[in-house]
């Protein structure tokens, strides 16, 4: 039975049940069924983004403590020398995030246009293995976007708060040390 007021929906059933009930094997209301599916399939979307982004941050974060870390370590007379130049601690901060960030903006954009391809071929496969076996959610590239957006700020802020130590170094520890 289709019905012009999706509103009564609930009241028609009621009524149909109570009437005919003795009479009809089972009725289904698909308005409802078809607003739980809704919910359920945008519950479980929103979930896999969230849990992507979150590994995908701490994934960033452990790489760049590796490599800030290492380069640090490596070139820490080499800032000590530029300290004793007149270089100040943000422009040593600025240029060893601007020797890696190029790359890592690069890696973020390339990976949200492969998502395009790809992410519509994941959310198939997810939606299959729990019956879903067509699924229309599409992803927008602007969406795409602000996911890089804020994945190349998290970037940029992790990169300053992992490089602040470079104010610990001084000249004079560096002469002291040698």
């Amino acid at each position: 039975m289709y019905l012009n007021n999706a509103a009564d929906t609930e009241k028609n059933v009621k009524e149909i049940e109570d009437n005919y009930g003795d009479k009809i094997i089972s009725v289904m209301n698909y308005q409802k069924m078809t607003e739980t599916t809704q919910e359920m399939y945008s519950g479980i979307t929103s979930v896999i983004v969230v849990v992507i982004f979150i590994l995908t941050i701490l994934i960033v974060l452990f790489v760049l403590y590796i490599v800030i870390k290492t380069l640090l370590v490596q070139r820490k007379q080499e800032l000590g020398i530029y300290k004793a130049i007149g270089y100040s601690n943000k422009q040593l901060m600025v240029q060893m995030i601007g020797s890696f960030l190029p790359s890592s903006v690069a890696a973020v954009l390339l990976s949200s246009v492969l998502g395009l391809v790809y992410v519509p071929q994941i959310n198939q496969f997810i939606f299959q293995t729990i019956g879903a076996m067509k699924n229309n959610l599409e992803v927008s590239f602007a969406f795409l976007m602000i996911f890089a957006f804020v994945q190349i700020t998290a970037d940029l802020i992790i990169s300053i708060l992992l490089t602040r130590p470079i104010k610990k170094i001084t000249a004079y520890a560096l002469i002291k040390e040698g």
